[in-house]
């Protein structure tokens, strides 16, 4: 299965800049990753560990960042996971393997993972107009589709200065109170689109938000009760939680930004309740690792289904929710950054070989690539 979705990505020919996204077995039958208890570290002495340890710490160094935390999973298992630094500078308190990171834009792999799962049960159909769900959408957005949304191609914008601007109506985005989905919703749903539907690839994460909006009329919950009874029960990963203004959230990370004469000052408090499907979760690496290997083999999705995850809606480089290329090996590779308020993330899977790889940190604006460091792990534990 996966040699056809190699070929598929080899042909849409030089995958677009990255730089657009920061912003075996049956053992993988649904909840049967292994959970080895999470101590000071997990596989500290296996084979790749100390490839990944030096990975990581030339992060930090190169980076300042007070903390980060990696997990590796191989055909299943949890087979490394450590965590780096300080989870709080005041406090000088320790990060832990349980702290729980900004997911920044991964998280829009839990919005495809709902989609998907809800398709597989027929819940929603991803090809039917978005308006048969959610009717009281804007014309414009009507005939969009689920999977236009999931792989960027349905012409919804990304974001704008205005957004971010502390004298617009309601203030920056980040800062507003959100009751509803409708006031969520109300951020850019009667903007102008892009490009029509389905016609250009243009990296959008209000189009997660529309996503999100369509999944809750589609089946009456709301997205976070979607994501624990779609992702986080079935895989057992208790660490992943949406973050709101006002959430309490044990062993959440401080978070922290760059200064520009190399300081570092503590990120205000947001509230990204308005893009919960589209970069408002928290979690611990581990857990997210957990999740990405569910996609190595069918079980937490049928064959047909995972095929469809990992085959690119033209004319872009995404599934639904992953960037698809090839590593420097050649094989399938699905990867998300994200970056963030007081965080930066890198999940990657490379489902031919059964790996995942995700790394965490607590400081946005890091002057590094993050799939580069984490495509190095990745073959340290191939090797």
């Amino acid at each position: 299965m996966f040699a056809r979705l190699a070929a598929q990505v080899r042909n849409l020919g030089a995958v677009l800049s990255r730089r657009l996204m920061l912003g075996g077995s049956a053992a993988l039958a649904v909840g049967a990753t292994a959970r080895p208890a999470l101590a000071k570290g997990v596989g500290v002495d296996a084979p790749g560990a100390a490839v990944a340890r030096e990975v990581v710490r030339g992060m930090m160094a190169q980076t300042h960042a007070p903390a980060m935390s990696a997990a590796v999973c191989r055909d299943g298992e949890l087979v490394w996971a450590e965590a780096f630094g300080l989870a709080d500078l005041e406090t000088k308190a320790p990060v832990s393997l349980t702290g729980r990171f900004r997911l920044a834009s991964v998280s829009k792999l839990f919005a495809g993972a709902v989609a998907a799962r809800l398709a597989e049960r027929g819940a929603v159909n991803l090809d039917r107009p978005i308006g048969n769900y959610r009717p009281s959408l804007p014309e414009p957005h009507r005939r969009t589709t689920l999977r236009q949304l999931l792989g960027h191609t349905a012409g919804v914008r990304h974001y704008i200065p205005r957004d971010y601007d502390p004298k617009a109506p309601g203030g920056a985005i980040d800062f507003r109170p959100y009751r509803n989905t409708e006031e969520a919703l109300a951020v850019f749903i009667h903007d102008p689109l892009v490009s029509k539907p389905g016609e250009a690839f243009n990296y959008s994460t209000f189009g997660y938000v529309l996503a999100g909006a369509v999944l809750e009329s589609a089946t009456g919950k709301r997205f976070p009760q979607l994501v624990t009874e779609e992702v986080i029960r079935p895989l057992d990963l208790p660490t992943l939680m949406p973050e709101s203004m006002t959430s309490v959230i044990p062993q959440r990370v401080s978070c922290y930004q760059p200064l520009k004469d190399g300081g570092l000052f503590k990120a205000p408090a947001i509230n990204p309740a308005y893009k919960w499907a589209g970069g408002g979760y928290v979690g611990a690496a581990s857990d997210v690792a957990r999740f990405c290997t569910a996609f190595t083999t069918p079980g937490y999705l049928d064959e047909e289904n995972l095929e469809r995850m990992f085959t690119p809606l033209a004319p872009g480089p995404v599934g639904i929710g992953w960037w698809l290329d090839r590593d420097p090996e050649g094989r399938l590779r699905g990867y998300h950054a994200g970056s963030i308020a007081g965080g930066r993330s890198i999940a990657l899977l490379l489902p031919e070989a059964g790996v995942s790889v995700v790394v965490l940190s607590n400081l946005s604006d890091l002057p590094v690539d993050p799939l580069t460091p984490a495509q190095r792990i990745a073959e340290a534990f191939l090797v």
